[in-house]
Protein backbone atom coordinates (compact mmCIF):
# COMPACT_ATOMS: atom_id res chain seq x y z
CA UNK A 1 0.00 0.00 0.00
CA UNK A 2 2.79 2.49 1.02
CA UNK A 3 4.39 1.34 -2.57
CA UNK A 4 1.53 2.19 -4.39
CA UNK A 5 1.05 5.65 -2.30
CA UNK A 6 4.41 6.67 -3.48
CA UNK A 7 4.38 5.90 -6.93
CA UNK A 8 0.64 7.92 -6.44
CA UNK A 9 2.57 10.75 -5.30
CA UNK A 10 5.42 10.71 -8.03
CA UNK A 11 2.43 12.08 -10.45
CA UNK A 12 1.29 14.88 -8.40
CA UNK A 13 4.85 16.12 -7.10
CA UNK A 14 5.81 19.62 -7.50
CA UNK A 15 8.39 19.26 -9.89
CA UNK A 16 6.17 17.01 -12.10
CA UNK A 17 3.61 19.57 -12.23
CA UNK A 18 5.87 21.96 -12.72
CA UNK A 19 7.89 20.83 -15.44
CA UNK A 20 4.91 18.74 -17.34
CA UNK A 21 1.78 19.48 -16.25
CA UNK A 22 1.96 23.67 -16.64
CA UNK A 23 3.79 23.55 -20.28
CA UNK A 24 0.96 20.47 -21.36
CA UNK A 25 -1.77 22.73 -20.25
CA UNK A 26 -1.07 25.88 -21.61
CA UNK A 27 0.02 23.91 -25.03
CA UNK A 28 -3.27 22.76 -25.10
CA UNK A 29 -5.06 25.66 -24.01
CA UNK A 30 -3.63 28.07 -26.56
CA UNK A 31 -3.70 25.20 -29.04
CA UNK A 32 -7.78 25.40 -28.49
CA UNK A 33 -7.78 29.15 -28.37
CA UNK A 34 -6.16 29.81 -31.74
CA UNK A 35 -8.20 26.96 -33.39
CA UNK A 36 -11.82 28.82 -32.20
CA UNK A 37 -10.08 32.42 -33.45
CA UNK A 38 -9.02 30.55 -36.94
CA UNK A 39 -5.70 31.39 -36.09
CA UNK A 40 -3.65 27.99 -35.58
CA UNK A 41 0.05 28.19 -35.08
CA UNK A 42 2.08 24.98 -33.88
CA UNK A 43 4.66 27.69 -33.89
CA UNK A 44 3.15 29.84 -31.83
CA UNK A 45 1.42 27.74 -29.38
CA UNK A 46 4.54 26.14 -28.19
CA UNK A 47 6.21 29.45 -27.86
CA UNK A 48 3.30 30.99 -26.10
CA UNK A 49 3.43 27.64 -23.61
CA UNK A 50 7.46 28.09 -23.34
CA UNK A 51 6.50 31.93 -22.46
CA UNK A 52 4.07 31.01 -19.67
CA UNK A 53 6.25 28.59 -18.42
CA UNK A 54 9.71 30.38 -18.36
CA UNK A 55 7.04 33.46 -16.79
CA UNK A 56 6.25 31.51 -14.02
CA UNK A 57 9.79 30.02 -13.46
CA UNK A 58 11.87 33.40 -13.45
CA UNK A 59 8.96 34.55 -10.60
CA UNK A 60 9.51 31.61 -8.12
CA UNK A 61 13.51 32.68 -8.69
CA UNK A 62 12.55 36.05 -8.12
CA UNK A 63 10.27 35.38 -5.57
CA UNK A 64 12.49 33.24 -3.55
CA UNK A 65 15.94 35.82 -4.01
CA UNK A 66 13.50 38.55 -2.46
CA UNK A 67 12.94 35.86 0.65
CA UNK A 68 16.85 34.96 0.95
CA UNK A 69 18.31 38.68 0.54
CA UNK A 70 15.13 40.88 1.78
CA UNK A 71 12.95 41.60 4.59
CA UNK A 72 9.45 41.47 2.88
CA UNK A 73 7.16 40.29 5.86
CA UNK A 74 5.22 37.67 3.34
CA UNK A 75 2.77 36.62 6.20
CA UNK A 76 1.06 39.97 5.50
CA UNK A 77 -1.63 39.61 2.63
CA UNK A 78 -0.72 43.68 1.33
CA UNK A 79 2.83 42.56 0.99
CA UNK A 80 2.53 39.20 -0.03
CA UNK A 81 0.21 40.55 -2.65
CA UNK A 82 2.45 43.42 -3.60
CA UNK A 83 5.32 40.89 -3.99
CA UNK A 84 4.00 38.70 -6.07
CA UNK A 85 2.37 41.52 -8.47
CA UNK A 86 6.36 42.63 -8.73
CA UNK A 87 7.54 38.93 -9.35
CA UNK A 88 4.92 38.33 -12.48
CA UNK A 89 5.89 41.57 -13.97
CA UNK A 90 9.65 41.07 -13.75
CA UNK A 91 8.81 37.12 -14.80
CA UNK A 92 6.54 38.19 -17.66
CA UNK A 93 8.51 40.96 -18.93
CA UNK A 94 12.43 38.75 -18.75
CA UNK A 95 10.53 36.50 -20.52
CA UNK A 96 9.07 38.01 -23.29
CA UNK A 97 12.41 39.71 -24.25
CA UNK A 98 14.64 36.40 -24.07
CA UNK A 99 12.35 35.07 -26.15
CA UNK A 100 11.71 37.68 -28.37
CA UNK A 101 15.53 37.90 -28.77
CA UNK A 102 15.63 34.15 -30.59
CA UNK A 103 12.71 35.19 -32.84
CA UNK A 104 10.32 32.71 -31.22
CA UNK A 105 6.85 33.49 -32.04
CA UNK A 106 4.69 35.03 -29.28
CA UNK A 107 2.31 37.12 -31.64
CA UNK A 108 -0.07 35.93 -34.30
CA UNK A 109 1.19 37.63 -37.77
CA UNK A 110 -1.51 40.34 -37.78
CA UNK A 111 0.06 41.83 -34.67
CA UNK A 112 3.71 41.40 -35.69
CA UNK A 113 4.51 44.52 -34.21
CA UNK A 114 4.86 42.34 -31.38
CA UNK A 115 4.16 44.36 -28.54
CA UNK A 116 4.40 42.32 -25.31
CA UNK A 117 1.42 43.52 -23.86
CA UNK A 118 -1.13 40.43 -24.46
CA UNK A 119 1.52 37.63 -23.74
CA UNK A 120 2.72 39.47 -20.63
CA UNK A 121 -0.62 39.98 -19.67
CA UNK A 122 -1.32 36.21 -19.99
CA UNK A 123 2.03 35.07 -17.81
CA UNK A 124 0.69 37.93 -15.42
CA UNK A 125 -2.50 36.68 -14.60
CA UNK A 126 -1.65 33.01 -14.62
CA UNK A 127 1.39 33.62 -12.33
CA UNK A 128 -0.89 35.88 -10.16
CA UNK A 129 -3.24 32.25 -9.87
CA UNK A 130 -0.67 30.33 -8.87
CA UNK A 131 0.57 32.70 -6.25
CA UNK A 132 -2.79 33.01 -4.98
CA UNK A 133 -3.35 29.19 -5.01
CA UNK A 134 0.15 29.35 -3.30
CA UNK A 135 -1.13 31.59 -0.35
CA UNK A 136 -4.11 29.93 0.31
CA UNK A 137 -2.59 26.57 0.88
CA UNK A 138 0.29 28.44 2.82
CA UNK A 139 -2.95 29.73 5.31
CA UNK A 140 -4.15 26.64 5.14
CA UNK A 141 -0.86 24.51 6.52
CA UNK A 142 -0.18 27.69 8.98
CA UNK A 143 -4.21 27.47 10.63
CA UNK A 144 -2.89 23.68 10.87
CA UNK A 145 0.27 23.49 12.22
CA UNK A 146 -1.27 26.18 14.84
CA UNK A 147 -4.29 24.64 16.20
CA UNK A 148 -1.64 21.45 16.19
CA UNK A 149 0.66 23.50 18.38
CA UNK A 150 -2.07 25.38 20.31
CA UNK A 151 -3.59 21.69 20.89
CA UNK A 152 -0.30 20.31 22.16
CA UNK A 153 0.51 23.63 24.15
CA UNK A 154 -3.03 23.22 25.83
CA UNK A 155 -1.90 19.69 27.02
CA UNK A 156 1.44 20.36 27.81
CA UNK A 157 0.15 23.59 30.74
CA UNK A 158 -2.41 21.36 32.01
CA UNK A 159 0.43 18.81 32.38
CA UNK A 160 3.15 21.18 33.95
CA UNK A 161 0.53 23.04 36.20
CA UNK A 162 -2.26 20.07 36.95
CA UNK A 163 -0.29 16.77 37.06
CA UNK A 164 -0.74 14.20 39.63
CA UNK A 165 2.71 15.12 41.48
CA UNK A 166 1.68 18.74 41.64
CA UNK A 167 -1.90 18.44 42.28
CA UNK A 168 -0.80 15.48 44.94
CA UNK A 169 1.80 17.79 46.84
CA UNK A 170 -0.89 20.74 46.48
CA UNK A 171 -3.53 18.49 48.03
CA UNK A 172 -1.03 17.16 50.41
CA UNK A 173 -0.24 20.82 51.96
CA UNK A 174 -3.49 21.56 52.23
CA UNK A 175 -4.31 18.77 54.70
CA UNK A 176 -1.21 19.58 56.27
CA UNK A 177 -2.66 22.93 56.70
CA UNK A 178 -5.95 22.55 57.61
CA UNK A 179 -5.24 21.43 61.38
CA UNK A 180 -2.93 23.79 61.96
CA UNK A 181 -3.44 26.78 59.56
CA UNK A 182 -7.21 26.94 58.55
CA UNK A 183 -7.15 30.01 56.84
CA UNK A 184 -3.94 28.91 54.72
CA UNK A 185 -5.12 26.09 53.98
CA UNK A 186 -8.31 27.87 52.31
CA UNK A 187 -6.20 30.03 50.63
CA UNK A 188 -4.32 27.33 48.77
CA UNK A 189 -7.51 25.58 47.64
CA UNK A 190 -8.96 29.00 46.31
CA UNK A 191 -5.71 29.49 44.52
CA UNK A 192 -6.22 26.05 43.51
CA UNK A 193 -9.53 26.08 42.34
CA UNK A 194 -8.81 29.47 40.96
CA UNK A 195 -5.96 28.07 38.55
CA UNK A 196 -8.41 24.98 37.64
CA UNK A 197 -11.20 27.14 36.66
CA UNK A 198 -8.99 29.47 34.82
CA UNK A 199 -7.53 27.19 32.43
CA UNK A 200 -10.75 25.31 31.48
CA UNK A 201 -12.22 28.71 30.95
CA UNK A 202 -8.93 29.58 28.64
CA UNK A 203 -8.97 26.41 26.86
CA UNK A 204 -10.80 27.39 23.92
CA UNK A 205 -8.63 30.71 23.69
CA UNK A 206 -5.40 31.25 21.37
CA UNK A 207 -5.35 34.71 22.59
CA UNK A 208 -6.50 36.11 25.52
CA UNK A 209 -6.04 39.83 27.30
CA UNK A 210 -2.38 39.92 29.23
CA UNK A 211 -4.62 40.33 32.63
CA UNK A 212 -6.10 37.13 32.00
CA UNK A 213 -2.57 35.15 31.27
CA UNK A 214 -1.43 37.41 34.20
CA UNK A 215 -3.93 36.08 36.48
CA UNK A 216 -3.38 32.77 35.65
CA UNK A 217 0.72 33.31 36.26
CA UNK A 218 -0.55 34.74 39.61
CA UNK A 219 -2.18 31.63 40.70
CA UNK A 220 0.78 29.45 39.74
CA UNK A 221 3.27 31.35 41.58
CA UNK A 222 0.85 31.66 44.56
CA UNK A 223 0.75 28.14 44.53
CA UNK A 224 4.24 27.80 44.13
CA UNK A 225 4.90 29.84 46.99
CA UNK A 226 3.10 28.46 49.53
CA UNK A 227 5.08 25.15 48.04
CA UNK A 228 8.67 26.15 48.64
CA UNK A 229 7.43 29.39 51.36
CA UNK A 230 10.83 31.20 51.78
CA UNK A 231 12.91 29.64 49.82
CA UNK A 232 10.86 31.37 46.08
CA UNK A 233 10.47 35.27 46.20
CA UNK A 234 8.21 36.69 43.07
CA UNK A 235 7.69 39.91 41.75
CA UNK A 236 5.49 41.12 38.73
CA UNK A 237 5.94 44.73 37.24
CA UNK A 238 2.78 44.92 34.35
CA UNK A 239 2.52 47.81 32.76
CA UNK A 240 -1.39 49.10 32.88
CA UNK A 241 -1.89 49.81 28.99
CA UNK A 242 -0.55 46.39 28.52
CA UNK A 243 -3.48 44.35 30.45
CA UNK A 244 -5.90 44.52 27.08
CA UNK A 245 -3.00 43.79 24.75
CA UNK A 246 -3.93 40.15 23.20
CA UNK A 247 -1.45 37.66 23.80
CA UNK A 248 -0.80 34.07 23.32
CA UNK A 249 -2.51 31.28 25.88
CA UNK A 250 -0.42 30.28 28.72
CA UNK A 251 3.13 32.07 26.87
CA UNK A 252 4.66 32.62 30.20
CA UNK A 253 3.71 29.03 31.77
CA UNK A 254 6.93 27.53 30.32
CA UNK A 255 9.42 29.91 31.53
CA UNK A 256 7.74 30.33 34.88
CA UNK A 257 7.84 25.92 35.12
CA UNK A 258 11.41 26.32 33.80
CA UNK A 259 13.22 29.24 36.59
CA UNK A 260 11.37 26.62 39.69
CA UNK A 261 12.15 23.42 38.41
CA UNK A 262 15.59 23.76 36.59
CA UNK A 263 16.67 27.33 37.95
CA UNK A 264 16.58 27.00 41.75
CA UNK A 265 16.39 22.71 41.48
CA UNK A 266 20.14 22.97 43.31
CA UNK A 267 19.63 26.48 44.64
CA UNK A 268 20.36 26.69 48.69
CA UNK A 269 19.63 30.41 48.74
CA UNK A 270 15.96 32.19 47.82
CA UNK A 271 15.04 31.91 44.60
CA UNK A 272 13.56 35.29 42.64
CA UNK A 273 11.49 35.35 40.17
CA UNK A 274 10.91 38.85 37.88
CA UNK A 275 8.34 39.62 35.89
CA UNK A 276 8.36 42.85 33.63
CA UNK A 277 5.58 43.87 30.96
CA UNK A 278 5.39 47.39 29.26
CA UNK A 279 4.90 48.77 25.84
CA UNK A 280 6.89 50.97 23.79
CA UNK A 281 6.54 51.71 20.13
CA UNK A 282 3.42 49.60 19.62
CA UNK A 283 5.63 46.83 20.86
CA UNK A 284 4.91 44.27 23.62
CA UNK A 285 8.25 43.31 25.96
CA UNK A 286 8.05 40.70 28.42
CA UNK A 287 11.10 39.75 30.49
CA UNK A 288 11.02 37.08 32.96
CA UNK A 289 14.56 37.12 34.85
CA UNK A 290 15.55 34.70 37.78
CA UNK A 291 18.46 34.27 40.16
CA UNK A 292 19.07 30.88 39.58
CA UNK A 293 21.93 28.38 38.83
CA UNK A 294 22.12 29.17 35.10
CA UNK A 295 23.47 27.75 32.34
CA UNK A 296 25.58 27.87 29.39
CA UNK A 297 23.74 28.60 26.32
CA UNK A 298 25.97 27.22 23.74
CA UNK A 299 24.35 24.23 22.09
CA UNK A 300 21.46 24.64 24.81
CA UNK A 301 18.61 22.05 24.09
CA UNK A 302 15.48 23.40 24.98
CA UNK A 303 12.51 21.51 26.22
CA UNK A 304 9.44 20.65 24.98
CA UNK A 305 6.94 23.44 26.16
CA UNK A 306 9.47 26.29 25.37
CA UNK A 307 9.90 25.30 21.75
CA UNK A 308 6.23 25.14 21.49
CA UNK A 309 5.84 28.75 22.73
CA UNK A 310 8.56 29.73 19.85
CA UNK A 311 6.63 27.80 17.05
CA UNK A 312 3.55 29.33 18.14
CA UNK A 313 4.88 32.97 17.91
CA UNK A 314 6.58 32.16 14.60
CA UNK A 315 3.56 31.09 13.29
CA UNK A 316 1.32 33.79 14.88
CA UNK A 317 3.85 36.89 14.56
CA UNK A 318 6.72 35.57 11.64
CA UNK A 319 9.20 37.98 11.61
CA UNK A 320 7.37 40.83 13.48
CA UNK A 321 8.63 38.83 16.91
CA UNK A 322 11.72 38.28 18.89
CA UNK A 323 12.08 35.86 21.36
CA UNK A 324 15.71 35.39 23.33
CA UNK A 325 17.35 33.91 26.17
CA UNK A 326 20.04 34.63 27.72
CA UNK A 327 22.27 32.28 30.64
CA UNK A 328 25.32 32.32 32.69
CA UNK A 329 26.50 29.82 35.00
CA UNK A 330 26.19 30.94 38.55
CA UNK A 331 24.20 34.35 36.77
CA UNK A 332 20.80 33.39 36.48
CA UNK A 333 18.47 33.27 33.09
CA UNK A 334 16.68 36.06 31.16
CA UNK A 335 13.78 35.73 29.07
CA UNK A 336 13.16 38.83 26.74
CA UNK A 337 10.23 38.40 24.61
CA UNK A 338 8.91 41.48 22.20
CA UNK A 339 5.27 40.92 20.41
CA UNK A 340 3.34 43.31 18.40
CA UNK A 341 0.90 45.30 20.16
CA UNK A 342 -1.49 44.76 16.83
CA UNK A 343 -4.26 42.51 16.86
CA UNK A 344 -3.72 39.48 14.75
CA UNK A 345 -6.18 36.80 13.56
CA UNK A 346 -5.17 33.53 13.96
CA UNK A 347 -7.46 30.67 13.59
CA UNK A 348 -8.04 29.47 17.54
CA UNK A 349 -8.28 25.82 18.51
CA UNK A 350 -11.95 25.00 19.00
CA UNK A 351 -13.11 22.74 22.17
CA UNK A 352 -12.70 19.35 21.83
Amino acid sequence: MMIADYRLSQWYSRSKILLIYVPLFNFLFFSLAMSNLGVYSLGLAMGLSLHMWSSALICLLFAKFLEVFTQIDSDSVKMFISKYCLCATVGGTTSFILLNSFDLPLVPEPLSARTPMGPVMFSYVEVLLFAALKYILQQQQQHMELNANYKEAQFRALKAQLNPHMLFNSLNLISSEIEHNPANASLLLDELSELLRGVLRSSNQLLLPLAQEIELTRHYLVIQKMRFEERLEYELNIAPDCLQVQVPGLMLQPFIENCIVHGFASKKEPGVIQVDIAQEDKCLHVTVKDNGIGFNTQGKVYGHGVGIVRDTLELLYGSRHQLEIESQPGLGTSIEIQLPVNPVNPVAGGSD
